[in-house]
């Protein structure tokens, strides 16, 4: 951690040793790593309780300290600043088989799938859970299961939306994950492509969570594709229906890389438990995206629609595709450096990919796709700077 100017560094919580003592742990392990090439966790621990006794309070917080010490160490001299943007990029003009720089970021990538496989939290059914308890939640597991297009993509409990049960038949569940923006933990949502039988559940999502723009992926397989629901008006003529909701729509713009669409979201009079509910509305953006091909200049040209469309406030986008991860995680995990970037002026892209990547583990699968988000920030920064000079020329007089 580098800092300006001269003195020490106070940090604090609300005790003063559980996260204060964590966070200090960490400077000091990665100083030692860096000086001996070793980390000695006993010895750090010891000589911080020299000085605090309860330095480090828990068992989890010495556990998470191994984990993030592993991060760091993994993840040390891959910051760069906007101004060393070009020298650190350059490598990627030219992609071949044993050139160093190449070979380094094929080794982040690969360093960044095993801490994040390490580091995640697997997602399983205690084996200390009582035999009556999973009789029980057999129908409710059946239930989840038929929800979830891909057995393998299942949302982890710390981060899934829990839907607001509505009627007596509505249950909670929906394959949909909590993602922080530049500015907010969990402000968006990763979801898939409703399933047949989860429409329904999508709509109270958009409803239910405050969604002012969908980003949404691989609508062109619908027709092909009978996992997929039918979920979206056909034309402005021809809107959605179905036992719960309205779903009007207004085309605005459209081009080769991306249609939006305004969409309308009446909610129909139910009986909620004992009460008839108020009939509710919403309007929202929908960005239909057209291609999913690794071109950084489509990229970045959809990063900068979204960027155009996406609401203020305390509104929540949408990002979505087929499989909950795939398209739809690499466009939030690329809005997410593009915006770091030019707030901070500088930036990890493996800590911001890791995070992603342990709410839902399958975002950003292959170094393909790697590679292509340092693609789309050289780009973007090329962009500013012609920006730039155009406005730097001299006007004739």
């Amino acid at each position: 951690m580098a800092v300006s100017g001269f003195g020490p560094v106070l940090v604090h919580c609300s005790a003063g040793v559980g996260r204060t003592g964590t966070f200090i742990g960490l400077c000091n392990l990665l100083k030692e790593a860096e000086a001996t090439g070793k980390m000695d966790f006993r010895s750090v621990l010891w000589k911080l309780r020299q000085d605090r006794m309860h330095t480090i309070q828990t068992a989890e917080q010495y556990s998470f300290l191994h984990k993030i010490a592993l991060v760091g160490h993994v993840t040390a001299g891959t910051t760069f600043k906007v101004k060393d943007m070009f020298p650190r990029l350059a490598p990627l003009e030219s992609d071949q088989d044993g050139a160093a720089h190449t070979a380094s970021y094929r080794q982040e990538f690969e360093a960044l799938l095993e801490i994040s496989d390490t580091t995640t939290v697997k997602i399983r059914r205690s084996v200390e859970e009582p035999a009556e308890s999973v009789y029980q939640n057999i129908s409710s597991i059946t239930t989840i299961r038929s929800r979830d297009r891909l057995s393998n993509i299942v949302p982890n409990e710390r981060y899934r939306a829990e839907l607001r049960a509505e009627t007596q038949h509505d249950d909670t569940y929906i394959n949909a994950v909590f993602v922080p923006n530049l500015t907010k933990d969990g402000q968006d949502l990763l979801t898939q492509l409703p399933l047949p039988s989860t429409v329904t559940d999508f709509w109270r999502l958009v409803t239910q969570f405050n969604v002012g723009l969908v980003v949404a992926f691989d609508l062109d397989s619908m027709d092909s594709d009978d996992t997929i629901g039918e979920f979206l008006p056909k034309s402005e003529t021809e809107p959605f229906e179905n036992e719960r909701y309205v779903v009007e729509s207004r085309q605005k713009i459209g081009n080769s890389l991306v249609s939006e669409v305004t969409l309308t979201v009446h909610q129909k009079a139910v009986k909620i438990l004992d009460r008839l509910s108020i009939r509710n509305k919403r309007t929202l953006t929908l960005l239909m995206c057209k291609s999913n091909h690794l071109d950084p200049e489509c990229a970045l040209e959809l990063h900068r629609k979204i960027k155009s469309c996406r609401p203020g406030g305390k509104s929540r986008v949408v990002y979505m595709c087929r499989n909950g991860a795939d398209h739809c995680g690499l466009m939030c995990v690329q809005s997410i450096l593009l915006d770091k970037l030019e707030a901070d002026q500088c930036l990890t892209v493996p800590l911001v990919v890791g995070s992603i990547k342990a709410i839902r583990p399958q975002v950003i699968p292959t170094y393909d796709q790697y590679k292509c988000l340092y693609s789309v920030l050289k780009l973007a920064h090329e962009s500013q700077n012609v920006y730039g000079n155009v406005g730097d020329v001299a006007r004739p007089t």
